[in-house]
C-alpha cells in the first residue's frame, strides 16, 4: 500500500527477502551474465536496475516484498505493448454468482479462491534481447563489464506483463480453460463451471470445493503459488482479502467493502483525523447570478456558511508547488476509493475535474468530502443469496448544466445484477446539452454501452442476460423509442445507435418516478436522508468499527 525504505521497514527482513529474490533468481534463471560491449553493440543501452521494498501488510500482519525491477522508460518511436486489466465489475459479478450457489448439499455450493503466483513476471520468457545492470548481491557484479541478458521477463520492462499474460493463458488453456472475448483476463472451463479472472499474478475464482482445487492443481503445476479460500464451509476461513477489498461470508450474503486506509490516508494528507464529520459530501454549488438568490439563501439556512457560500472559482488563489500536490495526490486516492462508494462518486468526479488548476476553493471542498468520509469510513455490499436473474437492471439520470461554471450536464448510473450493485459512475458530459431532454439521452447512451459492456463480461462467464434500463425522463425515454431524429435535428446520428438497440428488444426501456431513483445519488450534491435512501435502496450500508482483516495505516 505504501513503499517504505528498508530502515523503516525494517533492515534485516527486508535484507533477507532481497537475498531470497536474488536466489530465486538465479534458479529461474532470469539473465545471463554477458559482456557491456555486447549490450552496447546489439541494444544500445543498459536498462538500470532497483530494488524496491514494501510492506503487504501492516506493522501487526507484516508481509514483506522486495522486487528486483528494470527501470526501462519509452523511447522516440516506441510501440505500445497491450496487456489486459479485467474491470472491477467482473470481481463483483464473481461474487454476485458466488452468492446464488448457496443451496443445496453443502459440497454443492460455491466459495472464493485467489490464487497468488510468486515473482509471476519470472516465468514469462523473454521475447527481446534485453540487458540490465546486475544486482549487487551477484558476484559478477564486481566486474563494471558485465550485465545481464534477459532470458526470462523482469518486472519494470515495457513488455513484461504481455510476456506474463501469454504465459498464464498456455497454463490456462492447456488445464481445460477458455479464454474470454470481452477481456483476454476472463477464463471459464470448458465444462461452464470455474469463472475466474485474472488481475496481474492474481488467479480470482468461484465455484465448488472440487472445482477451485482442479484450478489450483493446474497452477501449481506450474508456479510456486500461495492461495487462500474461503466460503461456507466450516473447515474454512469466512473472510478474505483480494485486491485490497475484503469479502465476507455471512448470515444474509457474502460482503464486499473497499480498503479503509485510502480514508485514513487521505485524512492524515491535511490532518483531518479529528476533525468534525459532516453530513453529505457535496453541497450543491452556490451560482453568483441572480437567479439562485433563494437557493444560496436556503442553502445558508441549512448548512453552516463556510461549507456552502465557497468563494468563486474565478476570485479564488490558484494552489501552487506543494499543495496542488498535496491535493493531485489526495484526488487521485479518492478516486480509486470511489469506485466502492457509489455515495462518493459525484463528489470525486468534481475534484479531480480540477486536479491540473486547483484553487483554495477546490481543495475546501476536497476537506469536506474527506469529512464525510470520516463520519462514513464503511460501506459494505452485500449480495444476497438469492438466485441469480437473467436480466440486468440499468438506472440512469442526468443532472442538466449543473457545473455553473462550464454549464455542462454530469451523468449517473448504476447497473444492478439482482440485489447487488455491480457497476456506478458519475461522468461530466463532453458536449453542452440545449435541454434537459438532450441531457437525459446522453445519461440514458451511456448507461447502455455500460450494460452491454457488462453483458460482454457475464457471456465470458457462461451467463448470458438481458438488458433492462430505467430513466425518469420521459423525454429521453421518447427519443430512444422513435426512429430517426424527429425535433432533434443537431443531434448527431452516430447517437442513434441505441434506437436500434431497443427496437431489436436487446435494451429495455421504461419510466421510474424521479424520488425512486438510485442513480440520482451519481449526479449531484444531496441531502443526507436521499444519500440513504437511495444507499439502502441499492444493498448499500454504512457500518462502523474495522473488519479484523482491513490492515492499518503505517
Amino acid at each position: 500500500f505504501k513503499q517504505k525504505t528498508a530502515y523503516e521497514i525494517g533492515v534485516r527482513l527486508v535484507g533477507s527477502e532481497m537475498c531470497i529474490r536474488d536466489r530465486y533468481m538465479r534458479k529461474r534463471g532470469v539473465y545471463k551474465v554477458v559482456a557491456r560491449q555486447e549490450a552496447m553493440r546489439i541494444a544500445g543501452k543498459v536498462i538500470n536496475t532497483m530494488w524496491i521494498d514494501s510492506n503487504k501488510g501492516d506493522d501487526a500482519n507484516r508481509n514483506y516484498r522486495s522486487r528486483f525491477v528494470a527501470k526501462e522508460f519509452r523511447g522516440p518511436g516506441h510501440v505500445p505493448i497491450f496487456a489486459g486489466t479485467p474491470p472491477l465489475e467482473s470481481l463483483r459479478a464473481l461474487i454476485r454468482m458466488c452468492a446464488a450457489h448457496q443451496s443445496g448439499p453443502v459440497d454443492e455450493r460455491w466459495g472464493m479462491m485467489c490464487v497468488d503466483v510468486s515473482r509471476a513476471h519470472f516465468y514469462a520468457p523473454a521475447i527481446r534481447r534485453v540487458f540490465v545492470k546486475l544486482p549487487a548481491e551477484d558476484p559478477a557484479s564486481l566486474d563494471p563489464e558485465a550485465v545481464g541478458e534477459l532470458q526470462m521477463s523482469m518486472y519494470g520492462t515495457q513488455d513484461a506483463a504481455a510476456n506474463w499474460e501469454a504465459a498464464y493463458k498456455e497454463t490456462l488453456v492447456k488445464g481445460g480453460f477458455r479464454q474470454g472475448v470481452a477481456s483476454s483476463c476472463h477464463y471459464v472451463h470448458n465444462d461452464g463451471t470455474t469463472p475466474l479472472m485474472v488481475h496481474g499474478d492474481d488467479f480470482i475464482a468461484t465455484g465448488t470445493r472440487a472445482e477451485l482445487a482442479r484450478l489450483q492443481k493446474v497452477l501449481e503445476a506450474e508456479y510456486e503459488v500461495k492461495a487462500q479460500i474461503c466460503g461456507p464451509w466450516s473447515d474454512t476461513p469466512q473472510s478474505m482479502r483480494v485486491l485490497g477489498r475484503v469479502i465476507s461470508f455471512t448470515s444474509e450474503g457474502i460482503g464486499y467493502e473497499a480498503d479503509p486506509r485510502h480514508i485514513e490516508a487521505a485524512m492524515a494528507s491535511y490532518n483531518l483525523q479529528d476533525c468534525k464529520p459532516v453530513s453529505t459530501p457535496w453541497a450543491a454549488e452556490a451560482h453568483s447570478d441572480h437567479v439562485d438568490l433563494n437557493l444560496r439563501r436556503r442553502m445558508a439556512e441549512t448548512h453552516r456558511a463556510e461549507e456552502i457560500l465557497w468563494k468563486e472559482d474565478e476570485e479564488s488563489e490558484s494552489l501552487e508547488f506543494d499543495r496542488l500536490k498535496t491535493y493531485q495526490s489526495v484526488a487521485a486516492r479518492l478516486n480509486y476509493l470511489c469506485l466502492d462508494r457509489t455515495d462518493v462518486q459525484f463528489a470525486v468526479k468534481e475534484v479531480m475535474r480540477k486536479m491540473s488548476n486547483a484553487t483554495e476553493a477546490d481543495e475546501q471542498k476536497l476537506k469536506r468530502l474527506i469529512r464525510y468520509l470520516k463520519g462514513t469510513p464503511r460501506v459494505i455490499q452485500t449480495y444476497p443469496f438469492e438466485e441469480l436473474p437473467n436480466t440486468l437492471t440499468i438506472y440512469v439520470d442526468s443532472n442538466f448544466a449543473g457545473c455553473s461554471r462550464t454549464r455542462k450536464s454530469t451523468s449517473g448510473g448504476v447497473v444492478c445484477w439482482g440485489s447487488g450493485v455491480v457497476k456506478s459512475w458519475s461522468k461530466t458530459q463532453a458536449t453542452i446539452a440545449l435541454s434537459s431532454g438532450e441531457a437525459e439521452l446522453a445519461a440514458v447512451i451511456k448507461g447502455a454501452a455500460e450494460g452491454l459492456g457488462l453483458k460482454a463480461v457475464l457471456s465470458d462467464f457462461g451467463i448470458h442476460v438481458g438488458l433492462e434500463m430505467f430513466s425518469d425522463a420521459t423525454a429521453a425515454i421518447g427519443m430512444v423509442r422513435r426512429e430517426g431524429l424527429g425535433r432533434v435535428r443537431h443531434l448527431a446520428v452516430a447517437d442513434l445507435w441505441i434506437q436500434q438497440k431497443v427496437r431489436s428488444g436487446d435494451i429495455q426501456v421504461a419510466k421510474i418516478p424521479g424520488a425512486d431513483n438510485p442513480s440520482d445519488i451519481c449526479t449531484k450534491g444531496l441531502d443526507q436522508g436521499t444519500i440513504n435512501k437511495h444507499m439502502s435502496n441499492l444493498g448499500l450500508v454504512f457500518a462502523t468499527g474495522r473488519h479484523a482483516l482491513a490492515p492499518q495505516l503505517y
